[in-house]
């Protein structure tokens, strides 16, 4: 049996060698184990072979599967660095025209020739000068003031700018050198004749020679500014006088 056995497996091998070429390259050869149990000398044996195997070819592709669900959103990275800045676009076309602005406010000039007098400690009008100004927005006023002594006077005499016939705030108040409301005042020593005016204060009575302005607030629209005199100081029986009086009053931007 064995022998016989042999010789079918040898005829099997030899017609496997005497397929074509090309038969053999459409094949795919693989080898598998047999096993049977016999009962070799009484006793039962298992035995195995190795045979060839002819695979079958390979099927299609099957279709592609669904795509799976997307994972969630990764943290957001790093601020990346500032580019270039860009060119400067062209210019724009020119706007309208504004509208057209006032004038500017003039100086108001007013003065008195001829000498005044006066023994009153209060604030008393002595014919100016007097001027009516259009205040503008800003509120504001420059003021220059000045006034001569008169050489047979020996009395100290004050100043005041009266607005709208009330003494304009700012001014002095409490004085040594003449009433509330004080502006400069004038010192006639009964001998020489000075100029005196602005800027004056509580503490410095006079100012010798030309005026400065000093600035004032006040409300926007037409004012009436005036000068008016009061006696200081002096001996008993003297009086305060005034000489070629002069009043400028500038509105400001």
């Amino acid at each position: 049996m064995k022998r016989a056995a042999a010789a079918v497996l040898a005829a099997v091998l030899v017609a496997c060698s005497a397929t074509s070429p090309a038969a053999a390259a459409t094949k795919r050869r693989s080898t598998t184990q047999r096993c049977v149990v016999k009962k070799v000398r009484g006793k039962k044996k298992k035995v195995c072979r190795r045979a060839a195997v002819t695979r079958g070819k390979t099927g299609p592709r099957g279709p592609a599967g669904r795509n799976g669900a997307n994972g969630s959103q990764g943290a957001a990275g790093q601020q990346g660095a500032q580019g270039p800045a860009g060119s400067q676009g062209a210019t724009g076309p020119q706007g309208p025209a504004g509208p057209v602005g006032s004038s500017p406010a003039l100086t108001r000039y007013a003065s008195v020739a001829g000498e005044i007098t006066t023994d009153s400690t209060t604030w008393v009008r002595l014919g100016g000068p007097q001027v009516t100004v259009t205040v503008p927005e800003s509120g504001t006023i420059a003021v220059a003031a000045a006034a001569n002594s008169i050489a047979t006077v020996d009395g100290a005499g004050a100043v005041s700018l009266f607005e709208d016939d009330e003494p304009i705030d700012g001014q002095a108040i409490g004085t040594t050198c003449g009433p509330d409301g004080f502006l400069f005042g004038v010192d006639n020593d009964g001998a020489t004749v000075s100029t005196f005016g602005t800027p004056g204060n509580g503490f410095i009575c006079f100012s010798f020679g030309a005026p400065s302005t000093v600035l004032f607030q006040t409300t926007p629209g037409p004012h009436t500014y005036e000068l008016r005199y009061a006696f200081a100081c002096g001996c008993p029986g003297s009086t305060a006088g005034f000489a070629n009086r002069k009043l400028w009053v500038i509105p400001q931007p």
